[in-house]
C-alpha cells in the first residue's frame, strides 16, 4: 500500500501486525531439528538457516500488535521513534518488550525437560495480512495488473506457489 499510495492505485484491504521471530539457542539434543506443534497453541521451533541458531514463534505472542489502517503503522506501541525508525522495523533500534519467556512457556509445554532454550535476540517486522483471512484464516493470492508501459504489477500472496501463477502471467 506504501507503494500504491506513491503510484496514485488503490489501496488493498490488508490490516498490518507488528511481529517478533526470536532467535535462540538451543540444546545439543534438539540442535538439528525443527519443531512445530499445529493444534492447540501452535508453536514453532525451527533452525534458521545457515546462521546456528533457531527462531521460536507461538501464534499468541508473535504479534505484538495490529493495525488495520490503510498503511502500516510505525508508532512502535507508543515507544519513543528512533533515528531509522522509517526504513522499517528491521532497522529501527526501539523495539517492543519481547516476548521470549511467553514463547518458551508455551513451547515447554509440549518439550522434554532437558531441552533448553536460550535467548539471542528478537527481530521485528511489520507483516501484512489480507484482512478476509480473519474469518477463515486463509492466505489468498491477488496479482493485479495496474498499468502498461511501463508495467506496473501487485503480487500479494502468502504461498510459494504463486511463482506458477505469476509465470503464466507474465
Amino acid at each position: 500500500n506504501q507503494i500504491h499510495k506513491l503510484m496514485g492505485y488503490e489501496y488493498l484491504p490488508i490490516k498490518y501486525e507488528l511481529c517478533e521471530v526470536i532467535l535462540c539457542n538451543v540444546s545439543d539434543n534438539i540442535k538439528n531439528v525443527g519443531l512445530t506443534v499445529m493444534d492447540g497453541p501452535f508453536f514453532s521451533v525451527m533452525p534458521f538457516g545457515k546462521t546456528g541458531y533457531h527462531s521460536i514463534t507461538t501464534v499468541s505472542r508473535t504479534p505484538h500488535c495490529t493495525s488495520y489502517s490503510k498503511l502500516p503503522p510505525y508508532d512502535c506501541q507508543g515507544l519513543e521513534i528512533m533515528d531509522g525508525h522509517n526504513e522499517g522495523c528491521m532497522h529501527c533500534k526501539t523495539y517492543p518488550k519481547t516476548a521470549f519467556t511467553e514463547m518458551v512457556q508455551t513451547a515447554k509445554k509440549y518439550l522434554k525437560d532437558d531441552i533448553k532454550i536460550e535467548y539471542v535476540k528478537s527481530l521485528f517486522t511489520v507483516k501484512p495480512i489480507m484482512k478476509a483471512s480473519e474469518i477463515d484464516d486463509s492466505r489468498p493470492t491477488i496479482i493485479k495488473k495496474y498499468s502498461e508501459s511501463p508495467d506496473f504489477y501487485t503480487v500479494f500472496s502468502g504461498k510459494i506457489n504463486t511463482i506458477y501463477d505469476l509465470d503464466s502471467i507474465l
